[in-house]
This record gives C-alpha cells, structure tokens and sequence, in this order.
C-alpha cells in the first residue's frame, strides 16, 4: 500500500476509490446545480467514458439519477420560496 492509502485506512477514511468517487460526484452534483452543461459534458468532465456509465455511477452514489437529482435542486428552490 502506499503511504495515503495506508494513511486513510488508518484513520478509518475512505479507500483511494472511494475518495476519487466522492469528488467525482460531488463535482457532478455541483455542475448539475449551475444548470447550465448537459449531463453528457457533466460525464465526460468527471471522467467517465460515457453517458450511461455516468449516470449509472451517479445513481449509485446519490440514489436518483443526474436528472432526478436536477429536477430536486429545482422542486427544492420554488418550495423554499
């Protein structure tokens, strides 16, 4: 192992995957909230090959997929108002 793997196991953090997968996501989440790229920049920019590897990944990690996850962001705004 090497010494941020080791690191993180010994405080009982994420795995080095684990990690890459968090900030994959949360930087999807965070362009799906500009509202502004389309799902399949969003993919290509987190680094996956393709769409629907993306989106499977997404759904694994937030349980609703990019455009459920979109569409929350937007119910959320109108009924806070």
């Amino acid at each position: 192992m090497d010494s941020l793997q080791t690191l993180m196991h010994s405080v009982k953090l994420l795995t080095y995957a684990q990690l890459i997968r968090k900030l994959r996501m949360e930087q999807a989440a965070d362009m799906l909230l500009q509202e502004k790229y389309s799902v399949e920049t969003i993919g290509s920019t987190v680094g996956y090959a393709n769409t629907s590897s993306f989106c499977r990944a997404f759904a694994a990690y937030y349980k609703m997929t990019p455009g459920e996850y979109a569409e929350s962001l937007t119910t959320h705004e109108f009924s806070a108002e």
